[in-house]
């Protein structure tokens, strides 16, 4: 039986509106396909549910292993008890059958009871181990049947749906099943070179060790190696990255060295996906022009214009690089118009958050030996209480 399995329901419920927030916060909402926005929330909700079942997974291990060892030391007493008994009975006289104490029944009945009970049975004077009920717990046999839904469910997730969707998301195709035939042609392209490599891998290492039944066993570590490597190189750059940053945040002099050093790079990746995506829309509006409203492409050009961003009724048309329109012309030009659009404003976001952040730390510097300058300084951002509360004894940098 289940005991305190509800309580895990609130958790699983503040762990749903904490994903909710996270998505809201960081994905656009109208921007965002629905079915996209659904399985990324998919995701994210199953992998943060690791965290709320691995300390009921230990806790309920733990307690286990209490009961196990609780149950061994009582046997034991029990056994030596018995024996005394029985030698106690042979070397009696006076005793018959009829008088053979009734002690197997009731102690496997009170032991079973006990256990049922969340306690252990005392034997032969001995006191209770401590063995508390853990206050969220779940039994082995039902918890194990979450491990393997989490497990297989994010397993498919990551190398099955997500692979899929993203490829899916930026096909430059017009049609339903158009853009479902270039998923399948990506990925069977992808998960073939992939399982070849694999493949060719695991016979280098079974010729190396010269071990070839338990091919299976090797096959899993090498899995569990690939996925303990990826682990350490993501966590490596976790633990290297977060002590950077609070260490310059300690100082306001150098993440002001910071912030400028990551302006020059970002604006350099921003001016580069502002021309791509002017010079892809110069080619729009050409086509734009030379097709007719008659013509089979008119559709799939109007299509490639209502992705357009707004500056596209400013550019003029490019009648140099211009040729002739088909329809892989077509797919490609709708591909390319959502792939530069979203590195375009993605480059051009971080670029202005870093700018807004050196103006800040610029202003609060600066204040810090000048404070009449404070209002002057603050007028470049729009940070002017933050700016004038200075602690003027800070030391220097």
């Amino acid at each position: 039986m289940v005991r305190l399995w509800w309580l895990v329901i609130p958790e699983l419920l503040v762990l749903a509106g904490t994903v909710f927030f996270f998505l809201r916060r960081y994905v656009a909402w109208r921007g965002t396909p629905k079915y996209v926005y659904i399985l990324t929330y998919l995701g994210w909700y199953l992998s943060m549910c690791i965290a709320v079942l691995l300390p009921i997974d230990i806790s309920g291990t733990t307690y286990t292993n209490c009961l196990n060892a609780a149950a061994g030391s009582i046997s034991s007493a029990s056994v030596e008890s018995v024996m005394s008994s029985i030698s106690g009975i042979g070397n009696s006289s006076s005793s018959s059958v009829g008088d053979f104490p009734n002690w197997s029944l009731s102690s496997s009945s009170s032991s079973s009871a006990a256990f049922n009970n969340g306690s252990v049975p005392t034997s032969g004077g001995l006191p209770p181990p401590a063995c508390p009920v853990p206050l969220m717990y779940i039994e082995e046999e039902y918890l194990e049947y979450f491990w393997i839904f989490l497990y297989w469910a994010t397993f498919l997730l990551c190398w099955l749906v997500y692979p899929c969707l993203q490829s899916f998301s930026t096909a430059g195709d017009f049609g339903l099943l158009d853009k479902l035939k270039t998923t399948v042609k990506e990925n069977v392209l992808f998960y073939g070179v992939s399982g070849v490599v694999l493949c060719f891998m695991l016979v280098l290492v079974l010729i190396w060790t010269q071990d070839f039944k338990n091919w299976y066993g090797i096959a899993m570590s090498c899995s569990n190696a690939y996925g303990q490597l990826l682990l350490f190189l993501l966590l490596s750059y976790g633990l290297i990255n977060i002590p950077r940053t609070l260490w310059r945040k300690s100082c306001q002099a150098k993440s002001l060295k910071a912030c400028q050093f990551q302006v020059v790079s970002l604006k350099h990746d921003a001016d580069k996906y502002r021309e791509q995506l002017t010079a892809t829309l110069r080619r729009i509006k050409y086509y734009d022009e030379i097709v007719r409203r008659e013509d089979v492409y008119r559709v799939y050009i109007n299509k490639v214009i209502e992705r357009c961003p707004p500056e596209y009724a400013d550019v003029k048309p490019d009648y140099e690089e211009g040729d002739e329109l088909t329809f892989s012309t077509a797919t490609k030009l709708n591909y390319n118009i959502k792939a530069q659009t979203n590195l375009a404003r993605q480059s051009e976001s971080l670029y202005n958050s870093i700018v807004l952040t050196a103006l800040r730390l610029e202003d609060i510097t600066v204040s810090k030996w000048r404070p009449e300058q404070c209002a002057l300084l603050s007028l470049h951002t729009h940070h002017f209480t933050q700016c004038c509360v200075v602690d003027n004894s800070a030391t220097t940098c």
